[in-house]
């Protein structure tokens, strides 16, 4: 389409002269009128950066943790604490910056970097403070989905990466989520046997290191591996767990001398002024009686958990057991009748018969 210009000295419009001089007055009108101003945006030299598709798919990553952190949170409150703190922070971050990737702003691309860096530092550091290597290594493999995704323009290969590790990350969040609303883990047994933490356990369970038994449920239990149990607890002899609920029974076993006898009164009360000195709001349930020891119901605060218990106190010649079966209250409630058979189901010294989980 031929461009006009009109001139500002008569009005006549016309098509620009080579000599820039109007047909109608005869005045120079070269340099006073500028081209129309297109009102389609079509005369733009420079479009709009477009944000890469890594960059949305890591916005929705952001949005799905924060929604699992939002359901934690409900359920369990904000909790308190450094490390809460800053996941609460987190959480509303991840929120802002996921949700303006997923629209397409591309000038939050670099500060959803920042953000990933700064949680890598942050939260790594708190972990490994806490010596809690799984919950640092989880956090280590989320920053690098996340970076596999935001830095530059990722091709399918980084995408698929990026999108592999987060899903995966997802998948546990999920796991936790479920957890905290109907107290169960389903993805924990496997989990804990992939990394070789557990191995199945029914039947009859027979002591390490001394001749006792105790009956294992069918399904669900499973024994930790030694190195483990003796790492949190250099008392244990067996430690069996049920990962989906986070129930635990622990067996400890400890000997006098051969000449000595153990009171079952006396080893009671002892066990009782223990726990009284290591919780607090200590509550002493119940006793009831069994052969050849007794199993106290017992209810208190460790550290930042409520805990319940049901331990079994069996004084044999110079040697005293306990079975120590303990989850949280809610746990506690849904595990209760597997814990208490098999504290009763203890016999110090082994009768014989197949051994299933050795």
């Amino acid at each position: 389409m031929t461009s006009t210009i009109t001139c500002p000295h008569c009005g006549l419009a016309q098509e620009p002269a080579s000599d820039s001089v109007c047909r109608g007055c005869a005045n120079p009108i070269a340099g006073v009128v500028a081209p129309a101003k297109s009102v389609l945006g079509l005369g733009k030299a420079v479009a709009a950066k477009a944000l890469p598709l890594g960059a949305r798919v890591a916005g929705v990553v952001l949005l799905l943790n924060a929604g699992a952190n939002v359901l934690s949170m409900i359920k369990e409150g904000a909790g308190t604490g450094p490390l809460a703190n800053q996941e609460v922070k987190g959480m509303i971050v991840d929120l802002v910056v996921g949700g303006g990737l997923l629209a397409g702003r591309a000038t939050l691309q670099k500060w959803a970097i920042v953000r990933v860096v700064l949680g890598l530092i942050v939260f790594g550091a708190m972990f490994g403070a806490q010596h809690d290597m799984t919950s640092l290594t989880l956090q280590a493999g989320f920053s690098a989905a996340l970076l596999l995704l935001l830095v530059g323009d990722a091709g399918k290969a980084r995408i698929g990466a990026g999108a592999g590790l987060s899903v995966a990350y997802l998948l546990l969040a999920t796991a936790g989520v479920m957890q905290t609303w109907t107290g169960s883990n389903p993805a924990a047994a496997a989990l804990l046997t992939s990394k070789g933490d557990i191995s199945p356990a029914a039947g009859r369970l027979k002591g390490e290191k001394f001749d006792y038994c105790l009956s294992v449920p069918e399904q669900h239990w499973y024994l930790r591996a030694p190195q483990l149990a003796s790492r949190d607890n250099p008392s244990s002899d067996r430690w069996l767990t049920r990962p989906d609920l986070d129930a635990h029974v622990m067996i400890m076993g400890e000997a006098v001398e051969p000449t000595l006898r153990i009171n079952q009164d006396k080893f009671e009360r002892a066990v009782i002024d223990e726990m009284k000195g290591r919780l607090t709001k200590f509550e002493n349930l119940g006793r009831e009686p069994l052969p050849g020891g007794a199993m106290l119901h017992l209810r208190g605060h460790a550290k930042t958990l409520d805990l319940e218990y049901y331990r079994g106190l069996f004084a044999y010649g110079n040697r005293g057991y306990q079975v120590v079966a303990f989850a949280t209250p809610k746990s506690f409630a849904r595990a209760e009748p597997e814990l208490a058979a098999m504290v009763r189901s203890f016999q110090p010294a082994c009768q014989g018969g197949p051994v299933t989980a050795r």
